[in-house]
């Protein structure tokens, strides 16, 4: 069982979420926030699995948890900044072929195609941010790159796949890969908020 103090950037995830959603919800970003209510929830489960109980089930839907949610909320994401500024038509195509994609997840359930999807989601969210209208550009290189945050420590500090992994103690990437994250979460509302280039 791994060390209790495990929990504490978990928490910090959830708190994060708390206040992310609260703000998504209030400004009618309900895509992008029940994404990161999954993110909060699946944040919840790992504090439980850290704090106070480590069953085999809680482990185990920790795990298929932190798989699916970074998924289903890059796509939601993504969907979210299209509904808002291009085409609520488009969204609800994209919407559909999250759907599709997250089914398909149950037929190839190869690792390979989960990362994919996440790359393509991740990139795709990226990539919609950057085109947000915005009062100058370098607003827009701003908020895709706190966009990109979620991508940057999963390419970094993941377990298992993070390229600065190994540079650091076990609990020390652990941490830093969560703090990273409760901050990519807490940001998203800046992220994908669109400012009026015509007010003074």
């Amino acid at each position: 069982m791994l060390p209790a103090h495990y929990a504490i950037t978990e928490i910090l995830i959830v708190i994060a979420t708390y206040f992310s959603v609260r703000k998504l919800f209030y400004n009618k970003n309900f895509y992008a926030g029940i994404g990161i209510l999954l993110i909060g929830i699946t944040a919840f489960i790992g504090a439980i699995r850290f704090g106070l109980l480590s069953t085999d089930f809680i482990i185990y839907l920790n795990k298929i948890l932190a798989i699916f949610s970074g998924i289903i909320t890059m796509s939601l994401i993504s969907i979210q900044i299209v509904n808002n500024s291009i085409s609520k038509k488009f969204a609800h195509l994209l919407l559909a072929i999250s759907i599709l994609t997250f089914f398909l997840l149950f037929i190839w359930t190869q690792p390979i195609f989960k990362l994919i999807l996440l790359f393509a989601w991740s990139f795709a969210a990226i990539l919609l941010t950057f085109q947000i209208p915005q009062k100058s550009i370098s607003l827009k290189f701003l908020k895709s790159l706190t966009m990109a945050v979620l991508l940057i420590a999963f390419l970094t500090l993941s377990k298992g796949i993070g390229l600065f992994t190994d540079l650091f103690a076990p609990s020390v990437s652990f941490h830093i890969y969560h703090i990273l994250i409760a901050t990519w979460v807490f940001l998203i509302s800046y992220s994908i908020s669109q400012k009026d280039i015509y007010s003074y």
